[in-house]
């Protein structure tokens, strides 16, 4: 293949072929030890701009530059390609002030090694496999996503001017509803909730397994809040209810439904908004509305705690 072409440009056969040699401003040869993986969307990160290429996770590269002369290093860092990068230098080239960028000395920008992570199928678990940390982090990922292509579809159908707001945005997975509200305050501007309908839709199953009894058609309800972080520094409120009367299973968290669930710390403005219509549907059932299964009607005990 000629240099002649115009740069930058890729000579590779990958993934037949592990080397890969690119052109750009400055000529890298490669080869490519481990391909390593694409995070979830929602944990994928990404160089600094104006590229933002995306960064594998055990990712292994061999890179040549320049006039190598067979020596090896190696750096250690848990900050950034970009951290790393500052570290070689300070051992191949201490007396030189530029340096090779982070995204050519780890080939992040090689466009053969991102379409062969795209072209991989990933399978991913079942909702109910996964833990209450996963769930949040996918639903996160998946309404952002859709706010961004909501907010940059507006400029194809309306005027800049009409002012066109997303305010809500509802899904369901595996029969457990979230609504998600955008709302002006700072504090609730992502708010993440489900309905109580999934565990109401099981108590005929409890029935037939025995948990429930229809000589005594009292269903008693645990309902408990909490907060907890969501890695290091994003906070969430967490309300989950459990039926008391499935002893077997009350410890055991795959049998906690999370009712309620949103961005933010403990306070009573933000759940009192967060909460209203879990409120709502709590009202309903203790009322004389209850609820009729298999032809009994079942009435309701909620207890109540928190951490």
């Amino acid at each position: 293949m000629s240099n002649s072409k115009q740069r930058p440009y890729e000579q590779e056969n990958y993934p037949a072929s592990p080397k890969i040699t690119y052109y750009g401003d400055q000529k890298f040869d490669y080869t490519i030890i481990l391909e390593g993986v694409y995070p979830p969307v929602v944990q994928l990160k990404y160089t600094e701009a104006p590229n933002y290429f995306p960064m594998p996770d055990n990712y292994i590269i061999k890179t040549t530059w320049g006039q190598a002369d067979n020596l090896q290093y190696q750096v250690v860092s848990t900050q950034s390609p970009f951290d790393a990068s500052v570290e070689l230098h300070k051992i191949i080239i201490p007396d030189k002030r530029t340096a090779i960028s982070e995204v050519y000395l780890f080939g992040l920008q090689l466009k053969c090694i991102d379409r062969n992570h795209k072209g991989k199928s990933r399978k991913l678990k079942s909702h109910e496999k996964t833990s209450i940390t996963t769930q949040i982090k996918h639903a996160k990922g998946l309404v952002k996503k859709e706010q961004m292509h909501f907010e940059n579809s507006i400029k194809n159908f309306y005027n800049p001017k009409d002012c066109v707001i997303l305010k809500t945005l509802d899904f369901t997975v595996e029969n457990k509803e979230y609504h998600v509200s955008f709302e002006e305050e700072d504090y609730i501007k992502k708010k993440t909730k489900t309905e109580i309908n999934g565990l109401c839709a099981r108590f005929p199953v409890y029935i037939q397994k025995g948990r429930l009894d229809p000589t005594m058609p009292i269903i008693h309800l645990w309902i408990s809040g909490d907060g907890r972080n969501v890695g290091r520094k994003v906070k969430h409120v967490m309300i989950t209810v459990a039926l008391l009367d499935d002893l077997t299973n009350l410890f055991k968290s795959n049998y906690y439904y999370t009712t309620v669930l949103f961005s933010g710390t403990e306070n009573y403005s933000t759940l009192k908004i967060a909460a209203s219509s879990f409120i709502e549907e709590l009202q309903e059932l203790i009322s004389n509305i209850g609820m009729i299964i298999n032809n009994t009607y079942w009435e309701f005990e909620l207890f109540f705690s928190s951490d």
